[in-house]
């Protein structure tokens, strides 16, 4: 710990043995650019503090390579623990060391997190192997619990779990034969979990610690437009649940991949029809809802909230799909 952070000071701490500071850290974040909320920002100023051996990894990219990447650079740094961070949350400046006193391979804080497309507040945790989605605390009077997985928004790793894959020619998030064929197309925080769990690794959730803020909404980013437009017009254009169905097959990835380049063309941008509205095709820019009246896409740089008047967006440089 730095010798001028006022530890004795500062109520939060107390009960963390200070030797526990003396480890080495790497926190590993990706970030588009435009979803970094200053609480997060504050707290990695806080950990800088309060670490003797800091360290920062960041990954610009889209979201698999990135995280295979940033699990590289922990495998490289040599680092005692590795943080993977989103860059949209708010933790209480004890979280990491808290998670550290536990001395587990894999452990993580609770988080809730948001799915637009499905308006769905969930928290990330997983008990079985169907992944099904988790709504209230099963122990909400604090303590440690083994799951299944959870998500990369606040979870703490040892260095010798990534040395276990490394050893093993094992990616981190990508799939393979090495897990169930069923998870081909799971999302890569759980195709981790469950490889980890294959080596013997237990993830563990602390439910003793506040669970911390998500701000999804920090900024109305384009991984949101893709999800809560491009996903929902896809929908209403070949039918419900047909994104799911879509990645099932390569005819149907290509035909997804066409509706984000409309998006990303600026066509698909805008006040989604309604489900009032006919499903043969999707609206185009300046067409008229039947059921409103009103066009359905104004400028390319607008999109249209519940209130109907348009809210900014940043504008898009680069890749930035997303797996869900």
């Amino acid at each position: 710990m730095a010798d001028f952070y006022p530890y004795d000071k500062d109520p939060v701490l107390q009960g963390i043995d200070k030797e526990v500071f003396q480890n080495s850290i790497l926190f590993t974040f990706m970030t588009r650019g435009n979803d970094i909320y200053h609480e997060f920002l504050n707290y990695l100023v806080r950990q800088a503090r309060l670490f003797e051996k800091f360290s920062l990894a960041l990954v610009q990219n889209s979201w698999r390579p990135a995280t295979e990447e940033l699990f590289n650079m922990g495998l490289e740094s040599k680092c005692d623990w590795v943080m993977i961070m989103d860059t949209d949350i708010g933790l209480r400046h004890d979280t990491t060391a808290r998670l550290m006193t536990n001395d587990k391979d894999i452990v993580a804080s609770p988080l809730y997190f948001y799915d637009p497309a499905s308006n769905d507040i969930h928290l990330n945790v997983h008990y079985t192997p169907d992944l099904a989605r988790e709504y209230t605390p099963r122990m909400p009077d604090g303590g440690i619990e083994k799951v299944l997985a959870t998500a990369f928004g606040s979870v703490l790793v040892k260095h010798r779990v990534l040395e276990t894959f490394a050893q093993a020619k094992e990616s981190f998030c990508t799939w393979s034969d090495f897990i169930s064929e069923e998870y081909k197309n799971a999302s890569p925080d759980t195709i981790f979990f469950l490889k980890a769990k294959e080596f013997g690794f237990q993830t563990w959730m602390d439910w003793r610690i506040p669970i911390g803020t998500h701000h999804k909404y920090c900024h109305f980013n384009s991984t949101l437009a893709e999800r809560h437009y491009v996903h929902r017009w896809f929908d209403i254009t070949f039918g419900p649940d047909s994104r799911a169905k879509a990645m099932q097959t390569p005819e149907g990835r290509e035909k997804l991949k066409t509706a984000l380049q409309h998006h990303y063309a600026g066509g698909a941008v805008g006040r989604i029809a309604s489900d009032g509205d006919s499903p043969d095709k999707p609206k185009v820019e300046g067409e008229a809802s039947p059921a409103t009246g009103h066009a359905v896409c104004e400028e390319p740089s607008e999109i249209h909230g519940d209130s109907g008047k348009p809210v900014p967006v940043a504008a898009d440089t680069g890749s930035h799909t997303r797996d869900t």
